[in-house]
């Protein structure tokens, strides 16, 4: 399991974007962090992964201190795969290059490497039919999937998918949050950061609700769903949008 300890983060010394976070991310199970946008979500999972500045309190995993990883020691090292909110495809690189280009911890591993990419294909049919086609040319679901897809590669035991949803027609987005749910399938740990709170609470076991930098709410998903549309009713009139 990942814990937090009463973390304060951010990206600059002195200004806090997280709040004293203490939260338990339970293994084998799909924990969504939905929130206002601003919240803090994001940052979370940044500071998490080492792209944001702890500033204060404790992050572990298994009891292993994740602050002694770097961003590329965090996949090589600790098992802990990120999908990034913004778009990370090779847009002139094939869907099979940009594949090739996800086992870099696993290079010298001629073997696995092929196997890995196979078993990719076959949690992705889409992806295996558009091997050849450069991705750059994708729809944004199959871009998405080709992210996930890229971060399965060297079997991590944990992923991070910050906003799986953003930007997608409804018919794609289903199709991410299927492959995402296949993880779990898998026993794969799934973090997720999601400006969807119904398919938060539709695909997830567990909810955290940020506010302000910190988590005013975790509950169990199955607990959550009569609160769904009060939730968003109440960001929609403090933001003007849901996030």
């Amino acid at each position: 399991m990942i814990e937090l300890d009463d973390v304060r983060a951010g990206y600059v010394r002195g200004i806090d974007v997280l709040n004293g976070v203490s939260a338990t991310f339970e293994p084998d199970r799909i924990s969504s962090i939905v929130g206002p946008n601003g919240a803090g979500k994001s940052t979370l999972l940044k500071t998490i992964y080492g792209f944001a500045d702890l500033h204060d309190g404790t992050i572990t995993y298994e009891g292993d201190d994740l602050t002694a990883y770097s961003p590329s020691e965090m996949l090589r090292d600790a098992g802990i795969a990120y999908v990034p909110q913004e778009r990370s495809v090779f847009p002139e690189l094939s869907v099979h290059e940009n594949l090739k280009l996800g086992t870099w911890t696993i290079r010298d591993d001629t073997k696995r490497t092929e196997r890995s990419i196979e078993n990719v294909y076959e949690q992705f049919p889409a992806l295996e039919e558009k091997r050849r086609v450069r991705a750059g040319t994708l729809s944004g679901g199959q871009q998405r999937m080709l992210e996930i897809g890229r971060s399965l590669l060297t079997d991590p035991d944990v992923v991070f998918v910050d906003e799986p949803s953003a930007g997608l027609a409804p018919d794609l987005s289903e199709n991410v949050y299927d492959s995402i749910a296949r993880l779990r399938a898998q026993s794969v740990t799934v973090i997720l950061v999601d400006q969807n709170i119904r398919a938060a609470v539709e695909y997830g076991d567990d909810l955290f609700i940020m506010e302000q930098g910190e988590i005013v709410v975790n509950e169990p998903t199955d607990d959550m769903t009569g609160e769904v549309e009060n939730l968003v009713s109440e960001w929609i009139s403090a933001k003007g949008e849901v996030a």
